[in-house]
């Protein structure tokens, strides 16, 4: 979490379909609320403790409210379930300024947007800017049913009918959204923004990644895909322990029953921040600046380049 913090109250909660609450945050003080860019997101201290980042997705003009949208987890550390079971109108919470990650980038002709269930979040506060601006572009809304079409009536309001696609995939393979079989008009002076599952955004690098600018968000990181397993040594112990090629450094340290802080675990909020000392870390922290870097690393998310890696711990 970062330094300024901000107490605001819940001013409404809403079920818009199952599983997924939407919160609206006002200030406590009944003041504005800073401002923020389409595809911000906060970070939330969640009732039981854990920091959680959430996306945006109300209209970025507003300053008297923030909107976010939690999908319940049910294998999680139990963030978004305080955010269901604890939080009701009137409850008071802290959160973090808005952060940019994910920014909406000027100079598009055409903007095409691909969110996939839950991800649609930060890519309806870029619709609220782009139709308020009136700037061509169009929404392609994946699910696999209709209970994963969180927005779909805001964006039928936002956005025009011809340029709302709605593609539900009912677990059958064939009915995938496949981005080739929508290419862009005028490539060259387009970009395409997409938040969803890996799968999901991986079809979307591949099919337009050759002719415009392709900018992509996962709520949680994925594994390289040439991750390899590697070991850490902790310095002051001389102790190894065995890191997956499928799990994070964190991860791992708990599985050993070594405990270490964590919140976010994806490499936003600094809480893993650990020194390191030996060894050669692949750096994958939105957090860290590059002085940081040479002597720390966010075990969250962050891996390493050699078999071993040596953390001053």
């Amino acid at each position: 979490m970062t330094n300024a913090m901000i107490e605001v109250v819940v001013q409404t909660v809403t079920r818009p379909v199952a599983g997924v609450r939407r919160f609206v945050l006002a200030a406590a003080d009944g003041g504005l609320l800073p401002a923020f860019a389409p595809g911000d997101h906060i970070e939330v201290e969640t009732p039981c403790g854990i920091v959680r980042p959430y996306s945006l997705c109300g209209d970025p003009a507003r300053r008297d409210v923030y909107e976010i949208a939690v999908l319940r987890e049910g294998q999680g550390r139990g963030g978004s379930r305080s955010m269901h079971d604890a939080l009701a109108k009137g409850r008071g919470l802290r959160i973090s300024e808005p952060r940019g990650l994910f920014p909406l980038r000027p100079g598009a002709a055409f903007t095409r947007l691909v969110a996939g269930g839950i991800g649609a979040t930060p890519l309806v506060a870029m619709a609220h800017h782009l139709a308020r601006e009136r700037l061509a572009f169009d929404f392609h809304y994946c699910a696999r049913d209709r209970d994963g079409l969180v927005f779909l009536p805001e964006l039928q309001r936002l956005v025009p009918p011809e340029a709302l696609h709605v593609h539900l995939s009912g677990g059958d393979e064939a009915r995938r959204f496949d981005p080739r079989r929508h290419p862009l008009t005028d490539a060259a002076r387009s970009a395409v923004y997409c938040c969803g599952p890996d799968r999901l955004m991986s079809a979307v690098r591949q099919a337009y990644r050759d002719v415009c600018p392709v900018h992509t968000e996962s709520f949680k990181p994925s594994m390289p895909d040439d991750a390899m397993a590697f070991e850490v040594v902790l310095a002051r112990t001389q102790r190894t322990v065995p890191v997956k090629a499928d799990e994070s450094i964190l991860v791992a340290l708990w599985r050993a029953g070594i405990e270490r802080p964590l919140s976010c675990e994806t490499g936003i909020c600094g809480t893993c921040r650990t020194p390191w000392c030996g060894g050669e870390p692949e750096h994958r922290d939105a957090l860290l600046t590059e002085d940081e870097r040479k002597r720390e690393m966010l075990i969250c998310v962050s891996r390493c380049r050699l078999k071993t890696l040596v953390l001053d711990i």
